[in-house]
C-alpha cells in the first residue's frame, strides 16, 4: 500500500512540474491597443515621465533552448523621454500602435515603454541617465523605474487579451516603484488562469489521496 501511495505521489509530482513548464513556454496574450497608467494618491515630489524604445527581432547567438532562437533588441537611437503629467485625477492614456515583430513565438509591440519617476528637482543629464538605468534595468539615486505592461490575459480561454491595459502606481518611494496591471480597471482574478486553475485540482488530488491513505492504514 506504500509503495502504490508513493508512486501515485510522485506521479503526482511530475504532472505539476510539466504543467508549470508548460505554461512557462505558452506565449503571452496578444498586444492591447491602448496604456493607461494610473495613480492612487498624488506625488507631488515626483515629476513623472515615460521612456521609449523601438525595438526588433534578431537572431540569438547563443539560444538557452532550441525553441527561442531569436532575442529581442532596443535600437539605441530610437530611445526617447518625454514627461508627462500625472495625478490621481489625470491618468495618462497611450495609444500602443500596431508596430509588432516576432520573438519566436511571441508576437510583441514594437515600442516598450517604462513609467520613471524622479525625485524633484531633476538632475542634470536626465536622458542619459534614464537610459543608463533602463540598459542596466535597475533603479538610480532618486530615479524609479516600472516596465509598463502592454498585455493583459483575460478569462479562461486561452489566447484572449485586454485592449485597454491599466498600469497602476501601488507604491512610490526610495524602495523603489511598484504597479499592478489589470483590464479596464477591473481587478484582475487569480482564478481565471486556466493553469491555477488544474495545478489547484490536481493538489487536492493528492491531498485526497493522503487522506484515503492514512483513513485505510487507520481503520485496517
Amino acid at each position: 500500500m506504500m509503495r502504490i501511495f508513493f508512486r501515485s505521489v510522485l506521479i503526482l509530482l511530475a504532472v505539476l512540474l510539466t504543467a508549470n513548464v508548460f505554461r512557462a513556454d505558452v506565449p503571452a496574450p496578444p498586444v492591447g491597443e491602448t496604456i493607461v497608467v494610473e495613480v492612487g494618491e498624488n506625488y507631488p515630489d515626483y515629476q513623472f515621465y515615460i521612456a521609449s524604445y523601438k525595438r526588433e527581432s534578431r537572431p540569438n547567438p547563443k539560444p538557452p533552448h532550441i525553441s527561442r532562437p531569436d532575442v529581442e533588441v532596443n535600437l539605441p537611437e530610437s530611445f526617447n523621454l518625454e514627461e508627462i503629467d500625472l495625478s490621481a485625477k489625470h491618468p495618462h492614456v497611450r495609444p500602443i500602435g500596431s508596430g509588432r515583430i516576432k520573438v519566436n513565438r511571441w508576437e510583441l509591440a514594437e515600442n516598450v515603454y517604462w513609467l520613471v519617476a524622479v525625485k524633484k528637482p531633476a538632475p542634470e543629464g536626465l536622458r542619459a541617465r534614464v537610459r543608463e538605468l533602463i540598459d542596466k534595468y535597475e533603479d538610480g539615486e532618486g530615479i524609479y523605474l516600472a516596465r509598463l505592461n502592454d498585455s493583459f490575459e483575460l478569462g479562461v480561454d486561452e489566447g484572449k487579451g485586454a485592449k485597454v491595459i491599466v498600469n497602476k502606481v501601488k507604491s512610490l518611494s526610495e524602495k523603489g516603484l511598484e504597479i499592478s496591471v489589470s483590464e479596464g480597471g477591473k481587478l484582475p482574478s487569480v482564478a481565471s488562469r486556466p493553469m491555477n486553475l488544474i495545478g489547484f485540482g490536481l493538489i487536492l488530488t493528492g491531498l485526497a489521496l493522503l487522506g484515503f491513505w492514512w483513513t485505510k492504514r487507520k481503520y485496517a
